[in-house]
């Protein structure tokens, strides 16, 4: 058994017109990323440009949700605070 690999002339790049009015930032970015690769061809090689041509419209008005770093709050707790980090690297 071998590899088949897809030769530049046998794949075909598409279009792709993307409306981000009211989408959020992070899951639309990572969508247009996983196409502009090629991950949703049969035929993806990551040695090979089989990614699509993408246009993307209504960019001014995507959803910019809050960094987790600002809406969660850290909880310390005896094993992770910086003390018994200490106590234990000097133990060993």
């Amino acid at each position: 058994m071998y590899t088949v690999f897809s030769k530049p002339a046998e794949s075909r790049s598409d279009w792709f017109l993307v409306d981000a009015a009211g989408k959020t930032l992070g899951r639309l970015a990572s969508e247009i990323a996983h196409r502009l690769k090629g991950k949703h061809k049969p035929n993806y090689a990551p040695h090979q440009d089989l990614g699509d041509h993408i246009v993307v419209i209504n960019a001014g008005t995507v959803k910019v949700t809050a960094p987790s770093s600002r809406t969660s709050s850290t909880i310390s707790t005896p094993a992770t605070s910086e003390t018994s980090r200490a106590s234990l690297s000097a133990s060993f």
